[in-house]
Parts: C-alpha cells; structure tokens; sequence
C-alpha cells in the first residue's frame, strides 16, 4: 500500500468520525426535550456539508488535479488529462466546503460559551466580537480560494505551467491563521468556565481537558501548514491533515452538548426510579425544575458568579403590589377570604369592632 493509499485511508476515517460525532448528538436531541435552535440548524447543516466533502474528495482524488499533474506527470495519460479541470474545479470546492465545516463548528462553540457566560459584560463584548471575526475571515478565505490565480482558468491550467499560486499557500496561510485567531477567542471567552470555584476533581478534569483540545486544535492548524508546505502543496496531504482538524474541531464543538445530553439522561433515568415521598405518592425530584440541560454538565452554583438565566421571562410570577386593605372583591384569587357560612360568621360585626376600638381611643384621650 503506497503512503498516498495510507493517507487516503485516514482522510476516509476522520471524516467517518466526524460524522459519528455530529450523528451522536443529532441522535441525543429528542432526550433533552427542546425546541430546535441554532445549533442544531448549524448541526444539520454540518453534516450535509461533510458529506458533500467526502464525495467531492472522491472525485477530485479520482480525476487528479494541475498541480498533481505538474508535478507527477508520469502517473497521468492523455486520458487522465480530460478530467483534470473537472479535478481542479472540485478542490476548490472542497476547500470552501471545508472551510464551512471549521467555521460552522466555531459558531456551535459560540453559541454554548454565549449561553454559559450570559451576564458577565466583557465577555458579551468578546462574544459580539468574535461573531463579526467570523464573518469576516470566513468571506476573506472564500475570497482568497478563487482569487489567488488569476484569471481563475488558471487553477487548471497545465501547459505552460501557471506558476507559483498553484499550490495556493495564500489560502492556506490565510484559513489557517484565521482558525487560530478564532480559537484563541474561543479560549479567552472560556476562562471563565475554566476557574469555578465549587468544582470536583472530576469536573475539573473534564473542563481542562475541553481547554485543552482547543489548544491542541491551533496545534493542528500548525502542523497542517508545516505539513502542506513540506509536501510542496500535495492535495492528499492538504485533504488528509484537513481532515484531521476538522474531526478535533467538530469533538472540541460538541462535546460539551453530548456530555450534558448524556449526564440529563442518566439523571432522568435515576429520577424516574427514585422513591415516592410517603404519604404524598409524589416523586420531588420530578417536581423540581432543574436549569437547562444544555447548561447542565457544569452543575454553575450561585457563588460561580456566572449567570444561566435568559432573558426570557422568568418563571416566578411576582405578588401584587402591596395595599392598605383588601376585601372579597378587590383581592386577587390567592388573597380572597372564604366565608364560612355554618360558624355564622357575617361582616356586619367588623364595624362594631372599629365603633368599640374607637370608643376606647376617646376614652383614654384626656
């Protein structure tokens, strides 16, 4: 098995695993019993994106592309050539859908540390923030991907050769660099959750080793560049090492959720088989609202100060305002006083007892 049969093999597996991933929590969702929200719209979308990038690499692994060609003219015959075009075209393709996928895996992060940071007012800012860094970076590397050869027949050119923007490091610098600028973000809104107080050893562990993986995921960016540039721009090289982030940035994206999912199911379950409160045949633990489930694996306490309510409206309705009286008419339902009828007890004695009260205030006047 030659070594660009070997990578192949582990593009095909990463990708495998990265939709093992995305499936997983997809499968989790009806547990958790809540509406559909962004993320699982990015979810869905996700998925669809790495299939479309498993059959593109199929293909344009299939047909070759120029700078594959170029530089292994041996391997390709006159009849290979007839789908180079059609190669090159599907890597730029691929590139753009990788691109989604990366991009799309910020946003679901994002919009988890947005929810379990909510209240803490810096980092609001550094959340607006970093929504608005992804907007950008992602149109400049969309940007960079059709543009660095220009005119873009270029990219399939073959005869004469078209020079150097073949191997299209500009776009590789420029996804790579922007990955880590966004991972770095990603990190500075997750310090928060890193340093709460009140926290096992266990839980301590799973929140260091989630910084860890996002530490590890500008690693990976690193050596995809050192990779490629060693490679001289090999596309099995940029497909494989392309893959290998995208499966840690999708675990990185996610597993916060399919932890929680897994930890509210398990509670469920040992809620369903706890005991009845006796006498009441009651079972308290279904009584008890819980915070979402999304935010559940952190088990925040008050004395974390970081806030988990949204601003939605709350459960807990208010009482009414405070007046000098109320009577069987004006008081609210819960305030309303029942007559009882059989003990005779009538209205008509309470201002007799304001005449007596009154009486007594004229007498002990001087």
């Amino acid at each position: 098995m030659t070594d660009s049969e070997q990578a192949e093999q582990v593009n095909y597996a990463t990708t495998a695993l990265t939709l093992l991933i995305l499936l997983t929590r997809l499968g989790l969702w009806p547990s958790r019993r809540e509406r559909m929200d962004a993320s699982f719209v990015l979810v869905v979308t996700s998925v669809l994106i790495v299939i479309a990038r498993i059959v593109t690499n199929f293909y344009y692994l299939k047909f070759g592309n120029a700078s594959d060609v170029i530089k292994h003219a041996d391997y390709f015959n006159a009849a290979d050539l007839d789908g180079v075009k059609t190669g090159s075209i599907l890597v730029l393709v691929a590139r753009v859908l990788i691109t989604a996928v990366l991009w799309l895996q910020v946003c679901i992060l994002l919009l988890f540390y947005s929810r379990i940071t909510y209240g803490i007012n810096w980092a609001a800012v550094v959340v607006k923030i970093t929504w608005a860094t992804v907007v950008v970076t992602f149109i400049a590397v969309v940007l960079i991907t059709f543009l660095e050869c220009r005119p873009i027949s270029l990219y399939w050119q073959i005869n004469p050769s078209p020079g150097y923007c073949l191997h299209a490091y500009a776009q590789l610098l420029t996804q790579a660099i922007s990955n880590i600028i966004l991972d770095i973000m990603l990190i500075v809104i997750a310090w928060p959750i890193v340093n709460l107080r009140k926290r096992t050893i266990a839980e301590h562990i799973t929140l260091y080793t989630l910084f860890a993986l996002g530490t590890f995921c500008i690693v990976i960016s690193i050596i995809r560049v050192i990779s490629v540039h060693s490679s001289g721009s090999s596309q099995v090289t940029r497909s494989l090492w392309a893959s290998v982030q995208m499966m840690v940035s999708t675990f990185v994206a996610n597993a916060p959720n399919i932890y929680g999912s897994l930890r509210a199911l398990r509670m469920r379950r040992s809620s369903a088989n706890s005991a009845p409160v006796p006498g009441l045949g009651l079972n308290t633990t279904r009584n008890i609202r819980g915070r979402p489930a999304i935010d559940s694996w952190l088990k925040l306490e008050q004395g974390d100060y970081i806030a988990l309510a949204t601003s939605s409206a709350s459960y807990i309705q208010p009482l009414p305002p405070a007046t000098t009286f109320y009577d069987d008419q004006t008081a609210p339902a819960p305030y309303s006083h029942h007559r009882n009828v059989e003990e005779g007890i009538s209205t008509k004695n309470e201002p007799a007892r304001l005449d007596l009260t009154t009486a007594s205030l004229k007498i002990q006047s001087p």
